[in-house]
């Protein structure tokens, strides 16, 4: 059987990070928007009905948010607190 001789990149990680930051820094803006968006409507309000918000968010997105961050997220929401992603 032959010998297989497999070379990494050692920079592979970095690499890879610098080439999706782009992309993951305007995920991390839109998301900031959408939950700044949320807000005013919903201050004080129901958090059912900002959980379902956050939910519609992230299905549009298609991905997902699970508790306990979605419900803490949503918590927030209605004490008008922002939440800003970050990458």
């Amino acid at each position: 059987m032959a010998d297989i001789h497999i070379e990494w990149n050692p920079n592979l990680e970095a690499e890879l990070t610098k080439a999706v930051a782009p992309a993951i820094r305007k995920l991390a803006a839109e998301r900031t928007r959408q939950y700044d968006e949320l807000i005013p409507a919903h201050r004080g309000g129901d958090l059912e009905a900002v959980i379902a918000e956050l939910v519609r968010i992230y299905d549009d997105a298609g991905g997902s948010i699970t508790d306990p961050d979605l419900t803490q997220h949503a918590e927030a929401i209605v004490a008008g607190q922002r939440i800003v992603f970050r990458f």
